[in-house]
């Protein structure tokens, strides 16, 4: 029973440690910046570029012309991820949109030099990015999750793939 009410006791005191441990850890991450802005505005303007390349060569992926000796299945399967990739490229194409205006808007240009921190902008880009690798992740993911049965389609779902994974 004594050893019971220690275990209690040291659990007791771990379950109230750790979000006093996570606040202080929150508070310092928005303390201090990994990053300076202008260091921010660079990386963002760098994936904006990889978000649009990536998208500019997903595109004529689309209408890739596909065998026509392939079964009605196939064809559907074909048709399926033509349809998806095509919701792919226009969730790339938004939020590419959306962060380059952004970055116009705010004026923000890493040639300056020296942009004033502003906590609003850092979490904006942050946000930005977060954005990014969620969006990048899901892409990823559903094509890696779609099953695929020709040739020709494994040949695309693979360059798709590839080029996801470049923007890691």
């Amino acid at each position: 029973m004594l050893k019971l009410r220690k275990f209690n006791l040291v659990y007791f005191f771990m379950l109230a440690f750790f979000p006093f441990v996570i606040c202080t850890l929150e508070e310092l991450n928005a303390a201090q910046t990994e990053k300076g802005i202008s260091e921010q505005v660079k990386e963002s303007e760098q994936r904006l570029n990889q978000l649009i390349q990536t998208s500019e060569k997903l595109k004529p992926l689309i209408d890739d012309p596909i065998s026509k000796k392939i079964t009605a299945s196939e064809q559907k399967e074909v048709n399926a991820y033509s349809k998806w990739l095509k919701q792919a490229i226009d969730q790339m194409n938004n939020l590419s949109s959306r962060w380059g205006t952004y970055l116009r808007d705010k004026n923000l240009t890493p040639t300056k030099k020296e942009i004033k921190y502003d906590p609003k902008i850092a979490e904006d880009l942050r946000l930005f990015t977060l954005q990014y690798q969620l969006l990048r992740d899901k892409i990823y993911q559903e094509n890696k999750d779609f099953q695929v049965s020709s040739n020709a389609l494994k040949k695309k779902r693979e360059t798709v793939r590839e080029l996801l994974l470049k923007l890691k």
